[in-house]
């Protein structure tokens, strides 16, 4: 609960990359790795967020987050996967 706090407050005084078809695949792509999590569990939310370092994590509650210098790092999809 604290860490989803957190992160909208974050998001909130920062800028988000926001890219409304990037932020689709990537939710498209975990739907696509994890459906029977997906089925009973949280519906996936996947943030992009402009940080300088390669970073990426999860949060309870279903989303995800990764940085865009990781995101861009990734040559092909098995590896962003």
């Amino acid at each position: 609960q604290k860490a989803q706090k957190d992160l909208e407050a974050y998001l909130e005084s920062e800028k988000r990359f926001e890219e409304a078809s990037v932020e689709a695949y990537l939710a498209d792509l975990v739907g696509r790795l994890a459906p029977p999590i997906a089925a009973g569990g949280p519906e996936f939310r996947v943030l992009v967020i402009p940080e300088l370092e390669q970073n990426a994590f999860a949060l309870p509650g279903g989303t995800l987050v990764i940085t865009l210098p990781l995101l861009v790092a990734f040559e092909n999809e098995a590896q962003l996967a």
